[in-house]
C-alpha cells in the first residue's frame, strides 16, 4: 500500500516593526485559513513597543506549535522577510505585511490552482485584493495579466498595486533560486524584488478573486520611511536595479522604454522640486540613457537641456500647472 501524499506546507512570513496593535490580527488571519497545513513566522524587526510580549503571550495559547517568533536587530522589512524565508520549512511562501489580512480562502484557492496539472510550470499564483480603511469603502487592487511580460510592463509603468506584497503565493524552490529581498532599499523594495522574480518566471497563474485586505491606517507602513529625500533617492536606486534586471533578462525594447520613461518623469520632477542638485545631475545621466535606447526620445533630451540652460523652474512651472488642471478636471 502507498500512503497518500501529504498536503503542501505553506509558510506565511510576517515582518513586524512596532505593530503590536496589528500583528496579532495578521497572524490570526493566517491561522484561520481553510487550508490547515500552515506555519506562521513572525519576524520582529527590532521593535521598541510590546510586540514581543504580545506575540509571546499568544504563543502560550492556541498559537503554540503553529507560530514561530524570530527576533532581529532593526534592519528593515526586506531583511525581516529574508530572515523568515531562510527559516521557513514550507513548500510554498506567502508574504504578509503585519498590518494586512488574508481572507480565509486565500491559500486554498491559490493552492488548488498551483497544484493542478495545468499549472505545473507556474512559479506563482497572484490574485486580486482590497485596499482601504474598511471593507465597506475598500477598492479592488492588483491586475490580471496572462504572461510574465505583461505583468512586468504593468509593474514598471505608473500603475500601482499591480502585484501587491500579499497577492502572490510562491513556490519556495523557485524563490531560493534568486537572491532575496534587497536590504539596502527602504522604498521600492517590493517592486525591485517582484520584477526580478517575474523576469525569471516561465508562467504565472491568477486567482479570479479578492483574497486579501491592505488596511489603510494612520500608522506608518513598514516599507515607507520619513523624509521625502530618502524616499526619492531609494526610488531612483530601485528603478536603476529594475532597468538592469529587464536588460539582463533580454526583455528591454520600445514598450518597456515607454513605460519606464513615464515613471521616471515623475521621479525627475520630484528631484527638481526638492532642488537636490547632485541627485538631479546623476539622475539625468540615467534618464538620458533610457531615453536614447532603443528609440530616441527627443523630448526628454530637450527637457534636460532646457533645465541645464534655464534652471529647474522652466520645467517645474508647466508641470505644476498641468497637475492643477488635472485636479480641477477630475470628477
Amino acid at each position: 500500500m502507498t500512503s497518500a501524499k501529504a498536503p503542501p506546507l505553506i509558510s506565511v512570513i510576517i515582518p513586524s516593526y512596532n505593530r503590536s496593535a496589528l500583528v496579532c490580527e495578521a497572524v490570526e488571519s493566517a491561522l484561520n485559513q481553510t487550508w490547515n497545513n500552515i506555519e506562521v513566522i513572525v519576524v520582529d524587526d527590532g521593535s521598541t513597543d510590546d510586540t514581543k510580549e504580545q506575540v509571546e503571550k499568544m504563543l502560550e495559547g492556541h498559537w503554540k506549535h503553529k507560530v514561530r517568533l524570530l527576533m532581529q536587530a532593526h534592519k528593515g522589512a526586506s531583511a525581516a522577510r529574508n530572515t523568515g524565508l531562510a527559516a521557513s520549512r514550507g513548500d510554498y511562501i506567502q508574504f504578509l505585511d503585519s498590518d494586512d489580512l488574508l481572507f480565509k480562502d486565500k491559500i486554498i484557492t491559490q493552492i488548488a490552482i498551483l497544484e493542478s496539472p495545468d499549472a505545473a510550470g507556474a512559479e506563482c499564483c497572484s490574485c486580486y485584493g482590497l485596499i482601504g480603511p474598511s471593507l465597506v469603502t475598500a477598492k479592488r487592487i492588483c491586475k490580471r495579466y496572462y504572461s510574465p511580460r505583461e505583468f512586468l510592463l504593468a509593474m514598471i509603468s505608473r500603475e500601482v498595486h499591480v502585484m501587491q506584497t500579499s497577492a502572490p503565493l510562491w513556490r519556495k524552490n523557485f524563490l531560493l533560486k534568486s537572491e532575496g529581498w534587497c536590504e539596502k532599499l527602504v522604498c521600492g523594495n517590493d517592486l525591485e524584488y517582484y520584477v526580478r522574480l517575474v523576469s525569471c518566471c516561465s508562467s504565472i497563474t491568477f486567482a479570479n478573486a479578492e483574497l486579501f485586505w491592505v488596511r489603510v491606517h494612520p500608522i506608518e507602513r513598514l516599507s515607507i520611511i520619513n523624509g521625502n529625500e530618502n524616499k526619492i533617492r531609494a526610488s531612483v536606486i530601485a528603478r536603476e536595479l529594475v532597468y538592469f534586471t529587464i536588460c539582463r533578462a533580454g526583455l528591454w525594447d520600445r514598450p518597456f522604454q515607454i513605460s519606464f520613461l513615464s515613471t521616471l518623469r515623475t521621479i525627475y520632477f520630484n528631484l527638481l522640486s526638492l532642488n537636490l542638485k547632485h541627485d538631479i545631475c546623476k539622475f539625468e545621466k540615467f534618464y538620458l540613457r533610457i531615453a536614447m535606447h532603443p528609440s530616441f526620445s527627443f523630448h526628454i533630451v530637450i527637457m534636460i537641456l532646457m533645465r541645464k540652460l534655464f534652471g529647474r523652474n522652466v520645467i517645474l512651472i508647466p508641470y505644476r500647472l498641468e497637475k492643477v488642471v488635472k485636479r480641477k478636471l477630475m470628477p
